[in-house]
């Protein structure tokens, strides 16, 4: 969602906290499809990572979500999953490309430490919704790496699971501009980097910032939540492919609340917030 990485694994119980997945990651970053025909059509092995994140957009409070997960890579001409991403591909040639995407994010407990103490819990929050990709722009250099630039275009329904009901919560629209740089200082090295700021319909901007009056304390007054801008954050992330079957992953995101629309909420914690991680994936079968 729009505070950062999202999550799909096995049931994992952690005190308060669980950890949950469907065999496969969402780092948020979605790139072009890459040429299918010169990769295997699929592949399994297992991750292994951790990730700070915090507990909501401009919160002030961070997580540590260690996992260790199978994933999944499909390349097909209709599903993939691949690249932090899993989507539908509907239409795509070399002017654009239309699919049907998905993003997850982390729950949030509302204990003694956290602004939302004696509130519900937030849940895992999952988003699907179709993206529109246009290429913009591609760069060769001198060395033999090559960059792309492109837009995304982003408008999904969010939905909050306690794994035993699902609530819609909303709608996001997230337009992106991101640029991926591969064979960086070595070909087994790719960059990347995005933009994208974030608007969210009432119903979700509700479920982070809006105190109803049986929540209301001397220091959490009444507040009234709006649709309307969450803010806009740069993520930046590195792959590096140790071995054929090995490879190193970490990413760095920043997220900027300044302007959001309801930063009066008591709520509202931090006007910037930071995410980061770094894990290692192993390939253990291909076809």
């Amino acid at each position: 969602m729009v505070s950062s990485i999202g999550l799909l694994s096995f049931v994992v119980k952690d005190g308060k906290r669980m950890y949950f997945s469907l065999a496969m990651i969402f780092f948020s970053f979605n790139i072009l499809a890459e040429d299918n025909e010169a990769k295997p059509l699929w592949e399994i092995g297992i991750i292994t990572a951790g990730f700070v994140t915090p507990e909501y957009p401009a919160s002030d409070k961070q997580h540590f979500n260690p996992i260790v997960v199978p994933y999944f890579v499909y390349r097909g001409e209709i599903l993939r999953i691949e690249n932090g991403s899993a989507k539908a591909v509907v239409v795509e040639n070399e002017s654009f490309e239309l699919d049907i995407s998905f993003n997850g994010s982390f729950n949030a407990s509302s204990n003694e430490a956290s602004l939302r103490q004696n509130m519900p819990d937030l849940d895992y929050l999952f988003e699907v919704g179709p993206q529109l990709i246009i290429p913009l722009a591609s760069f060769e250099f001198e060395n033999n790496s090559k960059g792309k630039l492109f837009f995304n275009g982003k408008l999904r329904g969010a939905f909050a699971t306690d794994l035993s009901s699902i609530d819609h919560k909303g709608y996001v629209f997230q337009p992106e501009l991101a640029y991926e740089h591969s064979n960086l200082l070595d070909n087994r090295l790719v960059y990347r980097i995005k933009i994208a700021p974030t608007w969210v319909t009432e119903e979700l901007n509700d479920y982070f910032y809006q105190v109803d009056s049986e929540y209301v304390t001397e220091n959490r007054p009444l507040y009234n939540a709006e649709k309307g801008y969450v803010g806009t954050s740069i993520m930046t992330n590195l792959d590096y492919q140790i071995t054929e079957a090995v490879k190193l992953f970490s990413f760095v995101k920043f997220d900027f609340h300044s302007g959001a629309k309801n930063s009066e909420s008591p709520l509202f914690a931090a006007k910037q917030t930071h995410a980061f991680g770094i894990g290692i994936s192993w390939r253990l079968k291909t076809e």
